[in-house]
């Protein structure tokens, strides 16, 4: 199931239109559900901006003072270095005017793949290799 739930009479009707236009560039209906949002439970503080403080910890820590939860720099800093935007709107952020020309010269390099992201790749290769060994040798491979 896929769900947008929306807060106000707004955000339903923008939901209902962008819903529409999916449908109409796909030439079919799209199934998901536009709900009212009754409860919201944030997620503990481990759980924000995961990509940004997993993968980039260094940079992260660098950053002026920031909250995790309500920051919309670091909503946006997640969102470009986790794949996400150009940078031709990145540039142009002003939520990251804030950042030292290093700073931002480090997520333009990541947003270009001048420099890429640590990943779980290798790991989960890994992870794969020694159950696939697992496998063969409990059915005699």
């Amino acid at each position: 199931m896929s769900a947008i739930f929306y807060s106000d009479e707004q955000q339903k009707t923008m939901a209902e239109d962008s819903k529409k236009s999916h449908e109409s560039e796909l030439g079919k209906s799209v199934i998901t559900q536009i709900l009212p949002l009754n409860n919201f439970h944030e997620a503990e503080d481990y759980h924000q901006k995961y990509f940004l403080r997993t993968y980039h910890r260094h940079f992260y820590g660098g950053l002026p003072e920031h909250d995790p939860v309500t920051s919309t720099r670091d909503a946006r800093l997640n969102g470009y270095l986790s794949g996400h935007g150009n940078v031709e709107d990145m540039e142009k952020d002003k939520y990251l005017s804030e950042l030292s020309k290093e700073q931002f010269q480090y997520v333009r390099q990541h947003m270009t793949g001048e420099q890429k992201a640590p990943t779980a790749e290798p790991f989960v290769r890994t992870v794969v290799q020694v159950g696939w060994n697992f496998v063969k040798k409990a059915v005699g491979f």
